[in-house]
């Protein structure tokens, strides 16, 4: 479980390098790649040994750890099928990243009342945060506030 756990983080790790380097196709297709098979790096042995009740929650957590990097790539990419595509499947998550591509696809699918409703979940979610980070810094707050630049950004269009 700490070798997978220590996989993942490296996925995670080139995934955020890719992000800032906006590489958003290589991103998206890396992710599809590792979880076209999410148990390649876990051992033939787990699953012969009686750990299989295991093995759907490595999977899950794999899959919920990095989808969140298609859904955001889908998004910034314009591929409104694969954003579509991505949010239908089980543990997507529930990231600020997958609430902003539900919002992008329920504006695409012109359904304002799922719009609506995501859009004040997304904000309530933010507010928390960043009435603390506002307490310590700017600096620590800007992220937060930038998310919520996007949000309105979103709402006018």
């Amino acid at each position: 479980v700490l070798f997978r756990s220590r996989v993942i983080l490296y996925h995670v790790g080139l995934l955020r390098c890719l992000e800032h380097l906006g590489h958003w196709q290589t991103v998206l297709t890396h992710v599809q790649g590792v979880l076209a098979d999410p148990m390649k790096t876990v051992s033939a042995t787990a699953t012969e040994s009686g750990f299989s009740s295991r093995v759907k929650e490595i999977r899950d957590s794999t899959t919920r750890s990095l989808s969140v990097y298609a859904v955001e790539s889908a998004w910034r990419l314009g591929q409104w099928d694969t954003l579509a595509d991505w949010l239908q499947k089980p543990n997507v998550g529930s990231a600020f990243e997958v609430g902003v591509g539900r919002l992008i696809d329920s504006m695409r699918r012109q359904n304002e009342e799922e719009f609506n409703s995501q859009l004040t979940r997304l904000k309530l979610k933010l507010m928390d945060p960043l009435s603390a980070a506002s307490m310590e810094s700017y600096q620590r707050a800007y992220p937060l506030i930038t998310s919520l630049h996007m949000l309105r950004e979103l709402e006018e269009g």
